[in-house]
């Protein structure tokens, strides 16, 4: 379909279909009757019209006609490298899956098509389908096409892209990397990175392991709310994509979730102290940014480059020298330590905590490595999320509070 210039005479007609191009739901009785209705003209041998409804009907029919016959690729409608921008078309898209009625095979392929080459258009018209469930060889020519392109700055230069790819792979969940989801037992699988005396999580907190814990009653368990100063009940988060980075967390919903966890996996979880924070992001060198001292908007999820949170990992290249991922942008990551008094990691108080990081809608001033802010405990907004460290008990003993002898958290041995 080719836009045209109205010119006098003409009627303002401004849209031009080549006769290649006519859908076959337009046979000739459908033409002769629209053009004696003044609905349609034929210039040149192009068919141009001034109707929207119908403009985007015809053009509906298009896509149908080409995902059905195999011959003409999404990509003609939407280029490859621009399928995360919005066109206009979008509508006819799903206009295209309106007109699939019941025919759930047809829905299922007009998908597909529009996945190989898009997969924005093609989360679109599946949730405005209302999510129909693909048949599983659908599913894994998905996941076999977008899965390894997800982190991949080569095949996918455009962050814009590669997050169009994570909210699809997300949406159907289809993305199982190492380090974002559960270990087959149920328990967050973590990804631990060796930074000195401790070991830091790869990726943030992702919401399919934030769920482990929502799903084995971590609200509802005293346990993991002993000496905290508030006891809160679960929030949504703003983005459910499994592997988005879980935000809408307080810092007292990280600090429960930290004990259950050190109990899951045999050994202390903690959120990291500012200074651990630093040292996973800055090195001994002191880095201006994760990956070095030049700000770059193509290696961070910051400024509104996306608009919203990423899953994670999304920018392989803003990682630290070590692959620990998105320490930059994203979101806000809670730190142990207040921010007032940075010596005091009490675990009891209710006085602001250190976060650090930026996040997704902030500019580079405030995602320097060196940073630092503070947010009340009890806050929780789509901003805020976290990062876990791995200690040996003796470095937590003072942060979990009392042996259960003494009335305090039933915690981590030792």
């Amino acid at each position: 379909m080719q836009r045209v210039d109205g010119q006098a005479g003409d009627d303002g007609a401004r849209t031009a279909l080549a006769r290649a191009d006519w859908p076959a739901a337009l046979d000739e009785a459908m033409r002769v009757f629209s053009i004696d209705a003044s609905v349609l003209q034929m210039v040149d041998g192009d068919l141009r019209f001034t109707h929207q409804l119908l403009q985007e009907s015809l053009a509906a029919d298009v896509l149908l006609d080409a995902s059905r016959s195999g011959q003409r690729p999404a990509s003609d409608f939407w280029p490859e490298q621009r399928g995360w921008k919005r066109t206009g078309w979008e509508v006819v898209a799903e206009i295209a899956g309106e007109a699939c009625g019941v025919d759930v095979t047809a829905q299922h392929r007009l998908i597909a098509w529009l996945s190989a080459s898009t997969p924005k258009v093609a989360l679109d018209v599946w949730k405005h389908l209302n999510r129909p469930v693909l048949p599983a060889e659908v599913r894994q020519e998905i996941a076999a096409q977008w899965c390894p392109r997800l982190t991949d700055v080569q095949a996918e230069p455009a962050p814009e892209s590669r997050a169009a790819i994570g909210e699809w792979l997300g949406a159907l969940d289809l993305d199982h990397r190492p380090g974002t989801g559960l270990r087959p037992d149920g328990v967050p699988d973590i990804d631990w990175v060796r930074i000195g005396d401790f070991e830091i999580g790869r990726y943030l907190v992702t919401n399919r392991q934030w769920q482990a814990f929502i799903d084995d009653g971590g609200y509802g368990d005293g346990r993991w709310w002993v000496g905290l100063a508030e006891r809160m009940t679960p929030q949504s988060a703003r983005w459910s994509e499994p592997t988005a980075p879980r935000e809408t967390v307080s810092w007292y919903e990280a600090m429960a979730y930290c004990r259950w966890l050190s109990v899951k996996l045999g050994a202390v979880v903690m959120l990291p102290t500012e200074a651990q924070w630093e040292w996973a992001a800055c090195g001994g060198s002191g880095r201006e940014f994760a990956w070095g001292n030049e700000w770059n908007l193509d290696l961070v999820n910051a400024e509104r480059c996306i608009g919203r949170t990423t899953v994670v990992g999304l920018y392989p290249n803003g990682a630290t020298p070590e692959s620990v991922q998105d320490m930059t942008g994203n979101v806000w990551e809670w730190c142990l330590n207040e921010y007032d008094n940075p010596q005091n990691s009490d675990p009891t108080g209710s006085a602001r905590r250190v976060v650090r990081g930026g996040v997704w809608d902030y500019p580079s001033v405030n995602c320097r490595a060196s940073y630092r802010s503070g947010r009340a405990p009890v806050n929780r907004s789509n901003l805020l999320g976290l990062r876990l460290v791995r200690a040996s008990p003796c470095l937590a003993a003072p942060l979990y509070g009392s042996s259960p002898s003494g009335g305090g958290w039933e915690g981590v041995d030792g």
